[in-house]
């Protein structure tokens, strides 16, 4: 969840939208996309399928004919499937504009107040576990994920991959898409979606995302939460040196390979004491692959957030209510860049949690989804909101 960028920062070390609605471009995402064949990917395809259980709402997506039933890998452990939650008609593909489309699915009623979860660097969108998802849509949230450009089912850009040499010097061609480009692809997402505004939930690139879109489309971003995330700044966030071997091999493109590599990288940023190498967490990176075999577009996104250089006076614009939430045992962008980032935001609350490191562990899911869903009400509050997210006691 962002290792490339913190890794790549190291090394150099020692290295609006229009509100008007574009036409939308619905359809069920396919196991492959137009794009990731030009961009040489390969057919990909989703194993197993979530546990069903009642969602709140079916209020459609922003149109377009009906999908084909959502794919969801199993998740790291058993408890991710067993509480799994339906989406609205599973995954589907959005025109944002400038060649783009976004693969992206809702959970819950379209009146709640609506969530945007942003993921991060070389992620897709099915690393959002599921129960977490069906719990926010308990406390009375609408949940929309969705794969960045170049993961995932999303378009795949149709340009090589920089170079090392242009990752430790920053400097890239033309063609180079930046931060602002993924926001602005966001905006058009929500465009598609029929969304005015969103509270914006973003981990590590996916927080550099969320908080671009708040400076620069504030009127999109009813409240934002940034999580394990950083400014941009070459003296905030930077690595722990032990990971550092590890994120500089280049991703292996063979299934089984690919398994062990992004183990071992998942390993080395997590918490000490989280075991993710077990069969459910094999089977679940083996699902990624297989969705998204096409590991390229993890350096173009890292091109993106090196290209967009240090944001700290951008996050001064921010108006939104903040939430920063940092682990204090977080190796890959330590616990500096979310300080950093709650100290740019103005009026911005940091929570710093003991024994976090760089992912989302199961034992985590209550607290994280307790901070953002009291987040947002208090946003919801706030700004005048006649709707409120639903207490914990009060789940079924």
């Amino acid at each position: 969840m962002g290792c490339g960028y913190a890794a790549a920062g190291a090394v150099a070390e020692h290295e609006r939208s229009a509100r008007g609605r574009r036409g939308v471009h619905v359809h069920a995402c396919r196991a492959v996309g137009r794009r990731q064949l030009a961009d040489g990917g390969e057919g990909v395809s989703g194993r197993g399928a979530a546990s069903a259980v009642a969602d709140r709402g079916r209020r459609g997506n922003g149109g377009g004919r009906p999908p084909a039933p959502s794919i969801v890998p199993p998740m790291i452990s058993a408890s991710h499937t067993a509480s799994a939650i339906a989406s609205n008609g599973g995954e589907r593909l959005y025109d944002v504009g400038r060649g783009i489309e976004l693969c992206a699915e809702t959970f819950g009623d379209r009146a709640d107040p609506p969530v945007l979860l942003i993921m991060g660097l070389g992620m897709q969108m099915v690393h959002w576990p599921l129960p977490l998802i069906a719990a926010l849509v308990e406390r009375g949230l609408f949940v929309v994920r969705f794969d960045n450009r170049d993961r995932g089912r999303s378009t795949h850009m149709p340009i090589a991959p920089p170079s090392r040499t242009r990752l430790l010097t920053r400097r890239f061609g033309s063609e180079q898409y930046t931060l602002d480009d993924m926001a602005r692809d966001t905006a058009g997402l929500l465009d598609a979606l029929a969304l005015d505004s969103v509270h914006a939930v973003g981990v590590s690139m996916g927080g550099m995302i969320a908080q671009t879109l708040a400076a620069s489309w504030p009127e999109r971003v009813r409240s934002l939460v940034s999580i394990m995330s950083t400014t941009g700044s070459r003296r905030a966030g930077q690595p722990k040196p032990h990971v550092l071997p590890l994120l500089l091999k280049p991703a292996p493109r063979e299934r089984e390979a690919f398994v062990v590599h992004q183990l071992a990288i998942l390993t080395a940023i997590g918490a000490p004491g989280d075991v993710l190498d077990t069969p459910e967490g094999r089977a679940f990176v083996a699902d990624t692959h297989d969705r998204d075999p096409d590991v390229r577009g993890t350096g173009r996104q890292l091109a993106a957030i090196l290209a967009s250089g240090d944001r700290t006076r951008q996050l001064h614009r921010i108006a939104a209510p903040t939430l920063v939430i940092h682990g204090d045992a977080d190796p890959l962008i330590t616990a500096s860049g979310g300080k950093a980032t709650a100290k740019a935001i103005p009026g911005a609350r940091l929570t710093i949690v003991p024994g976090m490191g760089h992912g989302l562990p199961e034992r985590l899911w209550p607290q994280l989804v307790g901070a953002i869903a009291g987040h947002v009400e208090a946003a919801e509050r706030a700004r005048g909101g006649t709707a409120a997210t639903r207490p914990a006691a009060s789940r079924s």
